[in-house]
């Protein structure tokens, strides 16, 4: 059987779960949901032939408390596997922080779904480490509406949390598996095989986040998680400090031959409107030309050319939006930039592909802002 994400989420919709675990009358922390999973998985389930949910009181996959949820599934052609909490309607009307700890067995990328009845499905991604605890702090305001092809259609483009009834969890590397390239496991350096990931601690509550992007803020990398998905590193943590004076993003890859590396994130339609240009600081060990690439809802690709001296010094980078050329594989070379409608940004370093510096390379990007004379700083 063929399975698309569309057809998971209309099973999940037919879900209906009453044990979800709620906080009953308010605590000081406002909490709405809190899921230790000392007593089991608390609700929470598997979509997936070969995925299972389990809970597990071993100290050595625990955090915080005395248990942790355990989700076991595959990287498989064909398959796609989530772990999913329904939720009554109206559970969330008043939500405004998500948090919890993860760890994967694999580095990956992770996607984390709410989902509307009769209404579009919001999505906010972050990444983890293999064998490493992750905490992960997400504001309400966090999560963008899907607007690919596959995802469904949101009658107000505004994300109703009285009408959220799933929160789901799901590995994007999933999403690369389904590729038809014969080749797609060895460009983009992952495996298909068995995949399991602990989560520890989840908590939905009144509370705001304490941290909230400040206004003309794409990343200021003040959460403890990185939002951003990696193509092709062996390591990308948060960095403070040296060469950016300050918070941002360091990665660590070799520039091999056949190898692209990259690193993107997702942008709220309509964010940018009225801007006129991206800013950032970055620094790299090696001199190296990198393609800043930006896309549009409806896939238009636009790319602008970054040049780094390799002297692991921070430069402002400016990518002004007035003349961006398309991108040689945008599917509408004729598109005009709207900047209201960018869904993400992508830095790629194409060394491999192109046949130039190989090596080992560690690049640093800091804060990255939009405006009509944004700063970087």
């Amino acid at each position: 059987m063929k399975f698309t994400i569309p057809s998971i989420f209309a099973v999940i919709t037919l879900c209906t779960i009453s044990t979800v675990s709620l906080s009953g009358a308010q605590t000081p922390s406002k909490e709405i949901i809190h899921h230790n999973f000392e007593k089991g998985a608390e609700g929470w389930t598997s979509f997936g032939a070969s995925a299972k949910v389990s809970a597990t009181q071993d100290a050595a996959n625990v955090k915080l408390s005395k248990g942790s949820l355990k989700f076991d599934y595959p990287i498989a052609k064909g398959a796609f596997s989530l772990m999913v909490l329904p939720t009554p309607l109206n559970t969330l009307t008043k939500a405004q922080s998500i948090q919890f700890w993860i760890r994967p067995d694999i580095s990956s990328s992770f996607v984390l779904y709410l989902s509307e009845k009769d209404g579009g499905r919001y999505y906010a991604s972050f990444a983890a480490t293999a064998g490493k605890w992750q905490q992960v702090v997400l504001s309400t305001s966090d999560f963008i509406l899907g607007t690919d092809p596959t995802d469904p259609k949101d009658p107000n483009n505004k994300l109703d949390l009285d009408k959220v009834e799933a929160v789901s969890l799901m590995d994007l590397m999933q999403l690369l598996a389904q590729s038809p390239e014969p080749m797609v496991e060895n460009f983009f350096q992952f495996k298909f095989g068995p995949r399991q990931i602990l989560l520890n601690d989840f908590v939905i509550s009144e509370a705001p986040v304490g941290n909230p992007l400040p206004a003309g803020t794409i990343d200021d990398f003040s959460r403890p998680q990185l939002s951003w998905f990696a193509l092709r590193l062996d390591s990308m943590q948060l960095h403070s400090g040296q060469p950016l004076d300050g918070a941002g993003v360091k990665v660590e890859y070799k520039e091999e031959a056949g190898r692209l590396t990259a690193i993107a994130r997702r942008i709220a339609p309509g964010q940018l409107k009225g801007a006129e240009a991206i800013t950032f600081k970055a620094a790299s060990s090696k001199k190296v030309s990198l393609i800043f690439q930006i896309e549009l809802i409806g896939g238009a690709k636009f790319n602008h050319t970054v040049d780094l001296p390799g002297d692991s010094m921070a430069h402002v980078v400016t990518v002004p939006f007035k003349g961006i050329p398309p991108s040689i594989d945008s599917p509408d070379p004729n598109a005009d930039f709207s900047p209201e409608e960018v869904k993400q940004i992508i830095l790629i370093d194409v060394s491999g592909i192109s046949g130039t510096e190989q090596g080992a390379m560690t690049l640093w990007v800091g804060k990255v802002t939009y405006g009509k004379a944004a700063s970087g700083k």
